[in-house]
């Protein structure tokens, strides 16, 4: 099959492209106590509670019961701020992005 430079881009640029969570993540301005979904050894899609932000990186410690992956709730995590998939302020019950 032929390279089509037109469909073939980086996850980041994609999710950009594809997403408009990726807008609302900036503005949300994630913090502490927040919480994050992700997916998880690229399988399971779970929740976590945010503790610090540095740069581009969101540390923070699952909050789900993993059901495929060999993690446990309370793990410390660390994901990029690409790898976020929805997040839920706070102060809200709803999340921001796609469920």
């Amino acid at each position: 099959m032929a390279k089509n430079d037109n469909i073939i881009c980086t996850c980041p640029d994609c999710r950009k492209v594809m997403y408009p969570f990726a807008g609302k993540f900036k503005a949300a301005n994630l913090k502490a106590g927040d919480v994050v979904k992700a997916a998880f050894q690229g399988r399971e899609h779970m929740w976590a509670i945010v503790t610090r932000i540095e740069g581009t990186k969101v540390h923070a410690t699952l909050d789900n019961d993993p059901v495929i992956v060999d993690m446990k709730f309370g793990d410390a995590v660390v994901l990029e701020e690409v790898e976020i998939e929805d997040m839920m302020p706070l102060e809200s019950i709803h999340p921001y992005g796609r469920n």
